[in-house]
Parts: structure tokens; sequence; C-alpha cells
């Protein structure tokens, strides 16, 4: 925990949260960097998500530097490393305070998640409300195992992220056909996360997600 704090200060000091979401910054620096720029930069794109960066904007950034397929799984992949780190961090550091302060609602997440957890974590990512920096918080905050809320989170995230970094792609080498696919997948993503939160199960998840805390 020390290393990661360690980290965030130094990428901070440094701008490139600033520089992580500027598309042609990134393609340009990995473009003549190579691989260690590559390691760097997903390093900062896991504390930019961990501290609850978009992950939408990292897809679009990857997508625009390394094409729509790579960048959809890279972002992806550094997406759930992010949320395992805030997960982590909300375990081990601010477990006890936040079960203190939020005790009822933790109690609720903690009954809503300990059964079926890959599923229903799954859900949450597919909703089309909710933060993803509180559900991390939240899941961390209880005694749910990492592991499945790791493996509901990677498969969740990957309509969206699907989304935005074929957009990003699409407009990195004016390629219409892949904007056009973006947006029929973000239709598809769309009706698929507005039927989740019809169903019972789900408005009860996203009650507890959306809350202001």
């Amino acid at each position: 925990m020390v290393i990661v704090m360690a980290l965030a200060a130094f990428v901070v000091q440094q701008d490139w949260l600033v520089h992580i979401a500027d598309s042609q910054w990134v393609a340009d620096y990995l473009a003549h960097e190579g691989w260690p720029a590559f390691l760097l930069m997903s390093a900062v794109a896991i504390v930019y998500t961990a501290a609850g960066g978009p992950r939408q904007v990292l897809a679009f950034v990857f997508g625009y530097a390394l094409g729509g397929w790579i960048g959809m799984a890279v972002s992806t992949l550094l997406t759930t490393l992010g949320a395992m780190v805030c997960f982590l961090v909300s375990r081990f550091l601010v477990g006890d305070w936040a079960r203190r302060r939020f005790g009822k609602r933790l109690d609720k997440v903690q009954v809503m998640l300990a059964d079926r957890t890959a599923l229903k974590v799954l859900m949450i990512r597919l909703l089309p409300v909710g933060s993803n920096l509180i559900t991390n918080l939240l899941a961390g905050a209880t005694h749910i195992r990492l592991l499945p809320f790791l493996a509901g989170s990677f498969v969740g995230y990957i309509p969206q992220m699907a989304v935005f970094a074929l957009l990003g792609a699409g407009i990195g080498v004016s390629d219409h056909r892949k904007m056009i696919l973006s947006i029929v997948l973000f239709i598809v993503a769309s009706i698929i996360g507005i039927y989740l939160y019809r169903t019972r199960s789900s408005r009860q998840i996203g009650e507890l997600v959306t809350k202001d805390l």
C-alpha cells in the first residue's frame, strides 16, 4: 500500500494523470518509447482508474493509440486492476472506518453480494447507473471474496470498453465502420443495461450503489 501511495503521489507530481486523457499524446509517447512507455502508462492508468477516473476515457485513449480490439483488451484489464487496487485499499486501510460510518449500508451490500458474487458484480457493471469508485470502495469494505469480484468486474466492463475503444480507433484512423460498430454496440449495451435495471434484483443493487454516501 505504501508503494501504491508513493506511485500515486509521483504520478500526480509529474502531471501524467492529465496526459492519460490526451489520446494523441499517449499514441505518440507509446510509438516513440516502446515497451517501457507502455508499462509506465499502464501503471498510470491503474492509478487513474483506482482513483475514480472514467474508464470510458481510458478505453477511448488506448483504442486510439493501440487499435480497437487491443485497446479494449488492455484498457479492460487495466481498469480491472485499478478496481482491485481500490478494493484492497478499502479493505485494509479504510474498511474499519467505513463499517463504523456506513454499517447498515454495508450490511445490505454484504447480503446482496455474498451469494453469486461474480454474477451480481457483473450486473452492477452493466447497469446504466452507479459509480465505479463507490462500488469498489463499498465492496472492499465488506467480506466478499476478491476473485469473484474481479471476475464479474472484468466481464461486466467489456461492453462499454469495447464501445469506446472502437470509437477511439475509428477516430484515430478515420474508419467510419468502427465508429458505426461502436454506436451499435453502445445501443445494444444500453438495451441490456436498461433491461437489467428493470429487474427487481438489479433495482435493489442499483439503489445500493447509487445513493449518496
